[in-house]
């Protein structure tokens, strides 16, 4: 029997590499998809893992991935930028994955948006990544939309500020945003909810998680 064939898009990132390593654990064949391949160096040793050069924002390149994978995890994320950049990657690239999905025949997505997402919400990010959610929840998927909070660990863009904003004596923009995290929930350790892609029976199609307030 062969192995399950995921197509992971935005794998070369820090949370693209716990995933693909958890992937690998579970014995899938994972596809990562990077404009340069040296971008993905901290993956491409996994056993089971090709790395393909190709842009994600190019239809042309998603109909050239897609044919021969079993599901597909959307990562492709922004945190700073204009409200066309957000929309570029939060709300057109979901509808664009969704089109090369069912072109190829792929029927599972796993699509990694934001706790908080909210059409009304305070900013562009958390309203771009309910508009995305949006774009996906017509598509005629096997789709799982995960919701987690802030993610952290090795090399990660969060606790790795501390030192720097410590050394220039300035504060950090997570401190600001304190009253947020309360609400919407605590920085995460990377924890195993991308094997939500190995579960036949796809869970609800909406998980929030996030970590224990200290």
């Amino acid at each position: 029997m062969n192995p399950p064939r995921v197509l992971v898009l935005g794998g070369s990132g820090f949370v693209g590499r716990h995933v693909c390593e958890q992937l690998a654990r579970l014995g899938w064949q994972i596809t990562v998809a990077t404009r340069r391949a040296v971008n993905a160096a901290s993956v491409q040793s996994l056993p089971g893992l090709t790395v393909i050069e190709a842009s994600v924002h190019q239809d042309s390149d998603l109909a050239r991935l897609m044919p021969g994978h079993d599901a597909v995890v959307n990562l492709v994320a922004v945190l700073h930028g204009s409200e066309e950049r957000f929309e570029s990657v939060h709300v057109a690239l979901p509808g664009q994955i969704a089109r090369a999905m069912n072109h190829a025949g792929v029927r599972r997505l796993v699509h990694v948006s934001a706790l908080g997402a909210d059409p009304q919400g305070p900013s562009m990010y958390q309203r771009s990544k309910a508009r995305g959610e949006a774009v996906l929840q017509g598509a005629g998927l096997q789709l799982t939309v995960l919701r987690p909070s802030v993610i952290f660990g090795a090399e990660d863009k969060f606790l790795n500020l501390l030192p720097i904003c410590k050394r220039w004596r300035r504060s950090c923009p997570w401190q600001a945003a304190a009253p947020a995290l309360r609400q919407c929930g605590w920085p995460m350790w990377p924890a195993p909810w991308w094997s939500a892609c190995n579960n036949p029976k796809p869970p609800a199609r909406h998980t929030s998680c996030a970590g224990r307030m200290c």
